[in-house]
């Protein structure tokens, strides 16, 4: 009603500058119907949506499983190897396997650094060489890679800076790295760290001279892929999604993960999915409902584990996956409808995963 009322002031004020300048009035008039519209398409298309979860909310999003956050990576693939096992760990790590205790990243010694590439104008810039899968100190030296040409996805040579411990966190047993800042697609970043077993990896700032050129081991190439760069592709992680807005609620804050119902008739959404032995939760095959909320006790209550510092940072808003192919895998190991598979998240580039038909085949919706 109050659209209608806004349409018919539009109307009376064209009328007003009848008399003056014709392209004036046509640019006024074009403006503001094209923002109505908008809003009304906006309304219309939020209304429609909003059944699909119930009433009770003020706010709801909807997000696609192929968004996934471009600010996550592992620093080795030993740890990929294993994320499964240590995020569904439950116990602090105490019982984990003692060779992923040994793997731990040890996140207040000194020798932690972080370095991103940068420009020759940024006032702390370092010379450094970044080189994925670096080996760890005690293995040989690093004189090698040093002298040896530059290699795409492989090794770079540049300027880098150093972050502050404000602009990213890293996971200690699952040896990922969450960056709180953006970092040029182009980019290049890499990481000196040690392990509780011992091993050091890389040479960064700590205990160097301020002219000693950097040992880097570089976990973001430039313009990583599957094809072009594989190894560095593998580093990169595809189950951290960025959810919008400042801090998650403390309370009434609703996460659910739902599949289209029928892949070949229309985009209902059901939080089921068919599989062998009867319909599953989708959000149980994917381990993201294990326990009652707001504990980490079970059974399942139909809603996503946000358990802070394990599935989700409050700080940073990101939901991370407890395992690492929720939508290929875990599919599989559950029997789901092999249709459902959607593996191209994993081993494609985002520029030709949304072309897919399967991109609308999940949905997550966060409500509150």
């Amino acid at each position: 009603m109050r659209v209608l009322k806004f349409l018919s002031f539009l109307k009376s004020f064209s009328g007003k500058i009848n008399n003056h300048n014709f392209f004036l009035r046509r640019n006024v008039i074009i403006i503001f119907y094209a923002f109505i519209t908008v809003i009304v398409l906006t309304a219309l298309f939020s209304a429609c949506k909003s059944d699909a979860v119930g009433p009770s909310y003020t706010y709801k999003y909807d997000f696609n499983v192929w968004y996934y956050s471009d600010s996550h990576y592992f620093t080795d693939t030993v740890y990929a190897s294993y994320y499964d096992v240590v995020m569904k760990d439950m116990t602090g790590g105490a019982g984990l396997p003692q060779y992923i205790k040994d793997n731990r990243i040890q996140i207040t010694s000194p020798d932690l650094e972080i370095w991103v590439q940068c420009d020759n104008t940024e006032p702390g810039k370092r010379d450094a060489l970044a080189y994925v899968q670096l080996w760890d100190t005690g293995s040989s030296g690093y004189d090698t890679i040093i002298i040896n040409q530059q290699i795409p996805g492989m090794k770079f040579f540049g300027y880098f800076r150093k972050l502050l411990p404000s602009e990213y966190y890293v996971f200690e047993y699952a040896g990922f790295i969450g960056l709180k800042i953006s970092v040029p697609d182009n980019y290049h970043a890499g990481i000196t760290y040690s392990t509780a077993a011992g091993k050091k990896y890389g040479k960064g700032e700590y205990g160097s001279a301020p002219g000693d050129t950097l040992i880097l081991k570089m976990f973001k190439c430039a313009d990583q892929s599957p094809d072009q760069t594989p190894l560095a592709w593998k580093l990169k992680m595809k189950n951290v999604y960025k959810l919008f807005g400042e801090r998650i609620p403390q309370t009434g804050f609703n996460l659910i993960l739902r599949a289209i119902e029928n892949l070949n008739s229309g985009l209902e959404y059901i939080k089921m999915i068919p599989a062998s032995g009867g319909p599953k939760s989708l959000m149980e095959i994917t381990s993201i409902d294990r326990f009652t909320n707001p504990t980490s006790n079970p059974p399942p209550d139909g809603l996503i584990d946000l358990i802070e510092g394990k599935t989700y940072m409050s700080e940073t808003m990101d939901l991370i996956m407890p395992t690492l192919r929720p939508f290929s895998d875990d599919l599989m190991a559950a029997g789901v409808d092999t249709n459902y598979y959607f593996y191209e998240i994993y081993n494609a580039r985002k520029l030709y995963v949304q072309t897919l038909p399967k991109t609308v085949y999940f949905m997550f919706t966060a409500y509150w």
